[in-house]
């Protein structure tokens, strides 16, 4: 988020999302692989969404399929909320639910593990390899400052000053209550109050719900339905994006409600195949380097076919281990190589 403050300023000036933005340069072709790919990632955010607000359902007495139906149904009425008001409502559910962690926190004796959890958190890092370490970092970063979901948010902005502000109290508010939920979680394990819960999803609306019940049964069904309507707030606006990216990807269609959202799911790892797709040509348009039609075009292809290339091969079983590092890497080196051949083939002889 402090990285997208430093970017929110030109988001705004520009006032497109990513799809157009890059159309602009590079035109329409390029503008529709870029909406579409974007569908494809913000499919898996969609996704998280309704398994979230499917377990909260489920802890207040629904059947899980009841509670499946019932949640998409919300998020489709959530999405056509003003967005401006849907924004003001997530953020106070999302506020609300975050001071009742705190009370949680402090209930059950966690605040020293709060206050380490940040040394603990350094401290644990070699648990995980340089390589996942590399591909995390570069996959969020890149998707938040890139993401429609987040970008729509910066382009209504009020103003310049707003974007970039609102971008940085963003940040600051996550570097504060990023780790609550985990030290929250870790507090109520070691009192032994999690004994109950069978779902890992439901442990957060289960603690919420808990400790609002202490005060009133009803309170604790209002925190149920505030954390609810948190992840209403979150779906809506990626079902927001989604639709913007398919609008701009089938112009004209009167077929997109009907675009089978469950095939994207299935691509629901293929986040690096969106960034070493993308990513090469919103850097070169971020520096200004002259970049043709024809090959932003071309790097986008080579980009997509090779990262989606070595996801085969594991899949088929000719790449053993984690291949999501070198599928970045060599997506986003296969891309960079065509824009420079294709710069090089454009350029005038003397």
């Amino acid at each position: 988020m402090l990285l997208l403050a430093i970017f929110a300023g030109r988001i705004w000036s520009i006032g497109l999302p990513i799809w157009d933005m890059l159309g602009r340069s590079f035109g329409s072709a390029v503008k529709r692989a870029v909406a579409l790919l974007s569908v494809v990632w913000m499919t898996g955010v969609l996704a998280a969404q309704i398994h979230g607000g499917t377990a909260i359902l489920m802890l207040i007495g629904l059947p899980h399929y009841a509670a499946i139906a019932f949640i998409l149904t919300l998020i489709f009425g959530a999405s056509r909320i003003n967005l401006g008001f849907a924004a003001r409502i997530f953020s106070l559910c999302l506020l609300g639910s975050s001071m009742v962690l705190v009370f949680a926190l402090f209930h059950f004796g966690g605040a020293s593990i709060y206050i380490n959890a940040i040394p603990r958190f350094v401290s644990d890092m070699h648990f995980i390899s340089p390589q996942e370490f590399f591909v995390t970092v570069v996959g969020v970063g890149f998707l938040v400052v890139t993401g429609a979901d987040y970008q729509q948010f910066v382009i209504a902005a009020r103003s310049r000053t707003d974007a970039v502000v609102g971008c940085g109290i963003a940040g600051v508010f996550l570097l504060l209550a990023g780790a609550l939920p985990a030290s929250t979680v870790i507090a109520a394990r070691d009192a032994g109050i999690l004994t109950t819960v069978a779902d890992d999803k439901q442990i957060i609306p289960f603690l919420l719900s808990h400790i609002s019940a202490r005060i009133s049964p009803y309170w604790g069904i209002a925190l149920l339905l505030g954390l609810l309507s948190a992840a209403l707030g979150s779906g809506a606006a990626i079902v927001r994006a989604m639709t913007s990216a398919l609008a701009s990807s089938i112009s004209g269609s009167g077929e997109i409600r009907r675009f089978p959202l469950s095939a994207a799911i299935i691509l629901l790892g293929l986040n690096i195949v969106y960034i070493a797709s993308v990513a090469p040509i919103f850097v070169f348009l971020l520096l200004g380097v002259a970049v043709s039609a024809s090959g932003a075009q071309k790097a986008i292809a080579a980009g997509f076919a090779t990262s989606v290339f070595l996801y085969v091969a594991k899949w088929l079983g000719l790449v053993a281990g984690s291949v999501e590092l070198f599928s970045l890497c060599i997506g986003i080196a296969v891309s960079v190589l065509v824009l420079e051949i294709c710069r090089r083939m454009a350029a005038p002889a003397f």
